[in-house]
């Protein structure tokens, strides 16, 4: 692979920005060094990574995906949701991508499909 990418497996979002207790900044990272990759891993896991979805202390990560990074063209979001108002799922969707839904959800309304 010419890029690889290390992301941390947690029921939370904003991975990307957060920190781990072992000082690791970030859950997910990029390289294009395949020698790396061992030692972020072991920064990973076993440690707890907090962002703005969880607690101060985060959550423990037992897995990182380890993958191919690939050229994104276009990003979206797309989810289902729990909604107590439907009483049930939802399909909630974007066209403008999927890092800082909530971001758009607060200035673009509009661009929040259900």
């Amino acid at each position: 692979a010419k890029e690889i990418v290390l992301k941390a497996q947690i029921l939370a979002g904003g991975r990307g920005k957060g920190v781990f207790n072992s000082g690791l900044k970030g859950g997910v990272h990029l390289t294009k060094d395949p020698k790396v990759v061992g030692q972020l891993a072991k920064q990973m896991i076993g440690y707890n990574l907090a962002t703005k979805q969880t607690s101060k202390e985060g959550v423990k990560v037992n897995k990182v995906m380890v993958a191919e990074a690939l050229d994104i063209s276009r990003e979206t979001y797309l989810a289902i949701l729990m909604d107590r108002s439907c009483n049930g799922p939802v399909l909630v969707g974007s066209p403008q991508g999927g890092v800082d839904i909530e971001e758009v959800a607060a200035s673009n309304p509009e661009l929040i499909f259900k």
